[in-house]
């Protein structure tokens, strides 16, 4: 019976974790609403919509290198770090390419475009820097952790 209950132990505390993340989202968004109208998200697609795109691919590019230390045995299949270098890989490509954009492209600032990210995937601007701030903050202990 012990060894069932071990086995539940990791789904129950997956689902809790699911769980308490959605309230936490449920409630920023109540507090910070997205007051987008319609004109603005198809402005935002029209100007921003293919750098959101090749965003969002870079994005899934750093998570997948980020994991790719535990499919080359490079760390342990319980250790958090790689999936620390995974969220920081995810925020931080995107980020890079949004500042190389800058160069080349005229937008007025770095804020312009990341507000247009969030409003492109409906998220309160809000929570979108936090997400970002909080990927990168784990990205970055787990990288200074890693070589330590």
């Amino acid at each position: 019976m012990p060894v069932i209950m071990n086995n539940f132990r990791f789904i129950l505390s997956g689902i809790l974790g699911v769980l308490l993340s959605l309230l936490i989202s449920w409630l920023i968004c109540k507090i910070y609403p997205n007051n987008l109208v319609e004109r603005d998200l198809e402005n935002a697609k029209k100007l921003y919509g293919k750098k959101v795109s090749i965003a969002n691919a870079l994005s899934m590019f750093g998570f997948g290198s980020g994991m790719m230390l535990y499919f080359t045995g490079m760390l342990p299949k319980n250790d958090w770090r790689g999936l620390g270098i995974a969220m920081g890989l995810t925020t931080i490509m995107p980020l890079f390419y949004f500042i190389f954009i800058l160069r080349i492209k005229n937008i007025n600032s770095l804020v312009e475009i990341i507000d247009a990210f969030s409003v492109i995937h409906t998220t309160p601007r809000f929570l979108m820097y936090l997400t970002l701030a909080l990927f990168l903050l784990t990205g970055l202990i787990a990288l200074f952790l890693l070589f330590k």
